[in-house]
């Protein structure tokens, strides 16, 4: 664990976020990262309690054998060196719905892909598995359109070239797509170069779009209706870097249009190869990538006719939307005297939520005397019960997957701090009689009302105040 925290490369990344944010900042970003790598030490075993076994493998086979539809893996190769080419083509040739199809465009000026290649497949004849050498590199976004063009599936899904799956990932996928989904995605974690050791394990919510404009947490494994890609206009060179981001928002966007179903499957079902030439290893390597991000945000603003500023985040790939106020929308400020904002002009970036008909209720991020998080959003466990997930945090750090300090959808938040479109107001306001009842569960169950009634609750962390305990029991009574 030690070689990994403080090898020369980790240096180097300090380094370059301390020039972007700060010495502060970065302070409380490595400390942040020991707790962590801390914290992540058990993933391994969890890993191995869930992979599938054989006679489950076995079984998957059985049951999906008819499903009628087939998945097209899109695979965009370059120089891919042997070693990670073979072991993503054995993870694809494992997966227990075998009503696949791989297709590999390569762009290598070199023939090492293709030797690879024949060399995995020997003297087989597989014809699931097409191959087409392109006669020229034209970037990742052109090149992975050319795998598009040979795929015949129903479905296709997304797969770098020296990344792998797990042996149940499509099988797992098509389980959504039997329920009518027209895009899954699933969770995901890193591997090293050996393909043994798994870590950053990214577990995912279900749908969240507030949460997609401020990071493409959605990333890998993507799978979507082969005809909503096409739809969506495939991938657009202008976001190279980016492309993937750009195409899953275009894909959502059509999907919603349509009345369809996102499904999440909240399995680790993609490995995301971590090598020294790799993002996963080094997100600071391309930065391009970044500005593509905030540029595919940008158009995705304009397409769905909202106003707003897109900045970079603290971390890279994490962004921030200012939505514009819009005339005519209002919201109801309803803030406990004792909470003390600690940033500035935070109504003017609250009130901009409300030009979007959607949402509901905003809320901000909640500490105490001691800097420590109360509240940045609310959420029920699997068993019903009411959690807080950041509660006794440091406010400077920024949580599992930077979720404290990024703007998403919530379940709820709290009501000592909440800002309530201003129609919802006159059928809600009685509740705020209980609060001395139970100030959680009153908090839970008033945002509770708002999403039945088909609104979104949006956490808002730049939104930050300070709450004194005492002055709070005498303002609630």
């Amino acid at each position: 664990m030690a070689q990994k925290r403080f090898s020369i490369e980790n240096i180097r990344r300090g380094l370059h976020y301390v020039k972007r944010n700060g010495w502060r900042e970065a302070f409380f970003k490595a400390k942040e990262r020991l707790i962590r790598d801390e914290q992540e030490q058990g993933y391994e075993d969890f890993f191995l309690r869930e992979y599938p076994s054989k006679e489950e493998l076995i079984r998957q086979r059985k049951e999906s054998a008819n499903w009628p539809f087939k998945i097209s893996i899109l695979v965009p190769a370059y120089e891919t060196p042997e070693c990670f080419l073979t072991e993503m083509l054995k993870s694809v040739d494992e997966q227990s719905f075998e009503n696949w199809e791989l297709c590999v465009a390569d762009a290598s000026q070199s023939d090492k892909v293709e030797r690879t290649l024949k060399r995995f497949l020997g003297k087989r004849k597989e014809k699931r598995i097409r191959f087409y050498p392109l006669k020229e590199n034209k970037g990742i976004s052109e090149n992975t359109n050319y795998a598009l063009k040979m795929a015949s599936g129903d479905y296709i899904s997304l797969l770098d070239h020296d990344d792998c799956l797990r042996p149940d990932a499509l099988y797992e996928v098509g389980r959504k797509i039997l329920q009518g989904a027209y895009a899954v995605y699933t969770d995901e974690d890193k591997i090293d170069t050996k393909g043994k050791r798994h870590f950053d394990y990214h577990k995912k919510p279900d749908l969240n779009l507030d949460l997609l404009r401020s990071n493409n947490y959605i990333c890998h494994l993507f799978t979507v209706n082969r005809q909503i890609a096409i739809d969506a206009g495939a991938f657009v060179s202008e976001y190279n870097g980016a492309q993937d981001y750009d195409f899953i928002l275009r894909c959502i966007e059509i999907i919603g249009e349509k009345g369809g179903k996102v499904e999440h499957v909240p399995k680790v079902l993609y490995h995301w190869r971590s090598h020294s030439l790799s993002t996963a290893e080094h997100p600071e390597s391309k930065m391009y990538a970044y500005e593509a991000g905030k540029k595919v945000l940008e158009a995705h603003l304009k397409r769905m006719g909202l106003h707003g500023k897109v900045s970079h985040g603290k971390h890279l790939g994490f962004y921030r939307i200012d939505y514009e106020e819009k005339e005519g929308e209002e919201g109801i400020f309803l803030v406990n005297p004792s909470c003390k904002p600690l940033s500035k002009g935070w109504e003017k970036e609250v009130k901009g939520y409300f030009s979007r008909p959607e949402v509901g209720a905003v809320g901000g991020k909640i500490c105490d005397e001691k800097n420590r998080i109360q509240c940045a959003g609310y959420e029920k466990d699997e068993n019903g019960k009411i959690q807080a997930p950041f509660r006794g945090m440091d406010r400077r750090f920024s949580g599992y997957l930077h979720r404290a300090a990024i703007q998403r959808d919530v379940e709820a938040v709290d009501m000592d701090c909440i800002i309530i479109r201003k129609e919802l107001w006159e059928k809600l306001k009685e509740i705020f009689q209980e609060r001395e009842k139970n100030h959680i569960e009153t908090s839970y169950a008033l945002c509770e009302k708002i999403r039945n009634a088909g609104y979104l609750i949006v956490y808002h962390p730049y939104a930050e105040f300070r709450r004194k305990e005492s002055w709070t029991k005498t303002w609630r009574k």
